[in-house]
């Protein structure tokens, strides 16, 4: 398959796509100063409000890598419409109609760690992930992470480009080698008026997510962090989860701070509480591995029905 290849650019201050250069006085070692130019990445984040908007360097968990695009014309038809036929806005669409939506489509491969798209930039493509895993990474304006969604093999992402002309609120990270599917705002806003079907489940989609978000901001607000973090285990347990002689393993690399950014707290509180389900039997812990060991005791603690490990200890944070 020929192919093309390309570096993701880096976006800029202010207006995405700009580029600025920063000057600073640096010292040498004989004490004169001289000027030293680089070039400077920066974001800034929309969901600020207005008069309130921090400038922050627009870096990515892991340092940008190489993203590989494919031609269209080397597709392999049957990949493509079967991952199309699992995704939830094509649902109830004829194998000759998605035929026609794959032929709009573009594949792009990815590294490991490489960022399809970075928050703050313009909404220019929808996506459907093909093969691989990624993940929806938001970066706060106090330094903080929160990762707030794990993409699988069939999901829709990047949604927002066919419904107005925004900027994408999140980045897009390859958590492991992923081949997406990707579509211009034009082409994907030509399929929704050529099928209504597809349109209407994107609505479905968009509101589900929405419902999702609020059940996240609930729970944030609400439940103990280890409430919160054994209902992020259970969710990804749903999402890629297989049965093993040792129990339900997640079948993705996650680290310990992979999971305290999907919950919202820290390292040191994730930490406490896995080791805590270790020494319960419920969990089995390694490098960025997760086992399920008590399925049952875990939903027990998600859904408060037990006496959490640390209930006469006060909460450090929430």
């Amino acid at each position: 398959m020929r192919a093309t290849s390309s570096r993701v650019s880096n976006a800029a201050i202010a207006q995405p796509g700009q580029a600025i250069r920063r000057r600073r006085n640096t010292r040498t070692a004989c004490g004169r100063s001289r000027r030293k130019t680089s070039t400077v990445s920066w974001r800034l984040l929309s969901t600020i409000p207005r008069g309130f908007q921090h400038v922050l360097p627009a870096v990515s968990l892991t340092e940008r890598k190489r993203v590989v695009f494919a031609s269209p014309k080397h597709h392999h038809g049957s990949v493509d419409l079967d991952v199309l036929g699992r995704c939830p806005i094509f649902r109830g669409v004829g194998p000759a109609e998605l035929e026609g939506i794959r032929m709009n489509a573009r594949r792009q491969t990815l590294e490991r760690g490489a960022v399809l798209f970075n928050q703050g930039d313009p909404a220019t493509q929808c996506y459907v992930l093909e093969s691989g895993r990624m993940r929806l990474v938001q970066l706060h304006p106090d330094g903080r992470v929160v990762i707030h969604r794990i993409l699988t093999p069939g999901e829709f992402f990047g949604g927002i480009a066919a419904l107005g002309d925004e900027a994408y609120p999140v980045s897009a990270e390859a958590v492991e080698a992923s081949t997406v599917l990707g579509w211009s705002k034009e082409a994907m806003r030509r399929i929704l008026s050529a099928h209504p079907p597809v349109a209407l489940n994107l609505l479905r989609l968009q509101a589900q997510r929405i419902q999702e978000q609020q059940e996240r901001i609930n729970e944030l607000a609400w439940d103990r962090v280890e409430r919160r973090v054994a209902r992020a285990v259970l969710r990804l347990a749903r999402q890629v989860g297989r049965r093993t002689e040792e129990g339900v393993l997640l079948d993705l690399p996650l680290s310990r701070e992979d999971l305290a950014n999907l919950t919202g707290t820290t390292l040191y509180t994730t930490s406490r509480i896995l080791s805590q389900w270790e020494q319960r039997g419920i969990v089995r812990a390694g490098r960025q591995r997760l086992v399920i060991r008590s399925p049952h005791t875990l939903v027990e603690i998600a859904e408060d029905l037990s006496l959490p490990a640390d209930k006469e200890k006060p909460e450090e944070e929430h």
